[in-house]
């Protein structure tokens, strides 16, 4: 049965596919799940607003109805993509944290260490992925599914936590802006 509870999959657009399948596939693990072509230009406005073709490749590490995954979209003709808007930072939970730095560097990705089990790699496109090193902390040893969580920007907070909150059932995380917390859930 698959759970109706999580989101399937989060959307990144790639300026360059293969350097972020690359990316995904050398630090993080994941693999290629699926890869779609599209001759017509995406009729909806999470790929953004490109009218040429595009492709839409899933990675993550089994298939959407056994666990989340990334649906990675290039539009083509598009060299970059302006951050800052829409998904702010994905939370991976990997087993070694170490080695995912140094492949990410190995890359020429810019690395932070944020804590004693967690990096901050600055990825194609300008995205950021916490790494979480899964075996220093208890909390993740027996987690399954290695996707921690999501960070948006959002132009009204209120109407976004209501809606990922209260329409799609998810549970907010870090405290908002409005409760004396450092950023959204």
């Amino acid at each position: 049965a698959v759970d109706t509870t999580r989101s399937a999959h989060w959307v990144i657009r790639t300026s360059k596919l293969e350097t972020t399948l690359d990316f995904l596939t050398q630090v993080f693990g994941m693999r290629v799940l699926r890869h779609e072509e599209n001759d017509e230009p995406c009729p909806i406005t999470c790929n953004g607003d490109s009218p040429t073709a595009w492709s839409k490749t899933m990675v993550g590490y089994a298939t959407e109805d056994k666990a989340w995954a990334l649906e990675v979209t290039y539009n083509y003709g598009v060299d970059a993509y302006v951050t800052g808007t829409g998904l702010a930072s994905i939370a991976v939970a990997v087993p070694d944290a170490a080695a995912a730095a140094k492949a990410a560097q190995g890359l020429g990705y810019m690395v932070r260490s944020v804590g004693l089990a967690s990096v901050m790699v600055l990825g194609p496109d300008g995205y950021r992925f916490n790494v979480v090193d899964k075996n220093n902390i208890a909390a993740l040893a027996a987690r399954a599914e290695p996707f921690l969580s999501v960070r948006l920007h959002v132009s009204d907070l209120v109407r976004t936590e209501q809606f990922y909150t209260s329409v799609l059932g998810m549970q907010k995380v870090l405290p908002s802006l409005e409760e004396g917390g450092g950023g959204g859930g």
